[in-house]
Order: structure tokens, then sequence, then C-alpha cells
């Protein structure tokens, strides 16, 4: 699907969402496109999900989610960053790699075998999930 119509759907997704948190969920949304290009459909919307299933639903204070989207000539590049609740610095846990990451990764091998690299990483209070598509082989839309 081309990615313009993944970030209206991720605009809709966070508008929902920011009713059900109101106005204690802080959310910021950056995007740097140089093209269109065509992903695969609702990749996104799931990293997404997991910030708030992870994040803003287990944060009783102020969470934070962060989503960095960049498109150049080489790579889609996708970054999302939520506010954990006390959690260990463990890369190795449940969160990490559960079963949410695991078919996304199988998904991500089936459709783009080794022409992308999902990085997960686990702070004090933070989770980040960063997407690299490389974009070789794709031309613009």
């Amino acid at each position: 699907m081309p990615l313009s119509a993944e970030i209206t759907l991720i605009k809709n997704y966070i508008e929902l969402e920011k009713l059900r948190y109101d106005k204690r969920l802080t959310v910021n949304f950056d995007t740097v496109i140089d093209h269109e290009i065509v992903i695969a459909p609702l990749i996104l919307l799931s990293l997404i999900e997991n910030a708030f299933k992870h994040g803003a639903a287990d944060d009783t204070g102020a969470p934070m989610i962060d989503i960095d989207i960049m498109v150049n000539e080489k790579a889609f590049i996708f970054k999302t960053s939520n506010t954990v609740n006390g959690q260990k610095n463990d890369s190795e846990s449940p969160s990490a790699n559960g079963i949410g990451l695991n078919n996304l990764r199988k998904q991500l091998d089936l459709i783009y075998e080794k022409d992308y690299t999902l990085d997960v990483s686990r702070r004090i209070n933070t989770f980040e999930v960063t997407l690299t598509i490389h974009l070789k082989h794709q031309t613009a839309v």
C-alpha cells in the first residue's frame, strides 16, 4: 500500500487513542519523506499498537510516544519509542521478544527477506523499535 495511506491510518489511530487517554498522553509524530513508496500494509500499525499497549496503557503517569518516519532514496526508516513504567534494562525480556514482535519478524522475512532490519532496545524508562527497509529495488510511486 502507498506509504501515504499507511500514514493516514496511523494518524487516525493516534486520534482515537488520544480520546482514550485525554491530556495525560503526549504523542509526537514526525515525517520526512522524499518520495512516495509502497510498503506492506499494517506492519507499522502493529508497532504503534504495541507502543500504546505497552507504553500508554501501563503508564499511570504521563506517558509519551514518539513516532518518526523517514524516506530517502536508499531507505525507509520507522522509529517508535514509548515510555515504560519502572522496567528493567533487559533486552531479553518478554516485551522485546514477545509474540507480536516475533510474528512481525516472520512477516518481514517473508516480504522483505534480507532487505530490512528490526532493532528493539529497552532502557530503564523507554522501549524503542526501529524498522529499516532498504529500498534498493523500489521506485517512486
